[in-house]
């Protein structure tokens, strides 16, 4: 089978633009609104998921008994690596692409715990006003963690 990018976006405009952008520069995506959405395919093509793209604020409505560590929904992303994903694949590359990731980081410091983005399997993209102006940015980083498809 071929690899796979998970990608994890509640924006549908967001996720519609970074899906083709992606698409178009020889990626291969399987796109997400909700966290329950991925978990069936998650399991079924784990061996075949090359990294994992994700928003961090979202619904947490899925997040069955961790939606109190996701904050009302703005580190949703974050709990859905941290309890689902890692666990399975802990070595997974992953690019956090959010415009909340200053809020991450001053959590995982208030708990102590920002040695957790000091690992060379995770990345964070800062996405910008609109939809093109982050995008170089998680390009420029997918290539390095993974390669260029094209």
């Amino acid at each position: 089978m071929n690899k796979i990018i998970i990608y994890l976006e509640d924006d549908a405009n967001m996720r519609r633009h970074t899906t083709k952008m992606l698409e178009e520069n020889g990626y291969s995506v399987e796109d997400f609104r909700r966290i329950d959405q991925v978990k069936e395919i998650f399991n079924k093509r784990m061996g075949d998921i090359e990294c994992v793209i994700t928003d961090l604020n979202m619904d947490d409505e899925w997040l069955e008994n961790f939606q109190l560590e996701s904050d009302g929904g703005m580190l949703s992303g974050w709990v859905w690596l941290q309890r689902f994903v890692y666990p399975n694949l802990p070595e997974i590359p992953t690019i956090i692409y959010s415009g909340y990731i200053p809020y991450l980081k001053e959590f995982l410091q208030d708990k102590n715990q920002i040695h957790l983005l000091d690992n060379q399997h995770i990345k964070c993209v800062e996405k910008g006003s609109n939809d093109d102006e982050g995008f170089e940015g998680l390009l420029n980083t997918l290539q390095k963690m993974i390669g260029r498809r094209k």
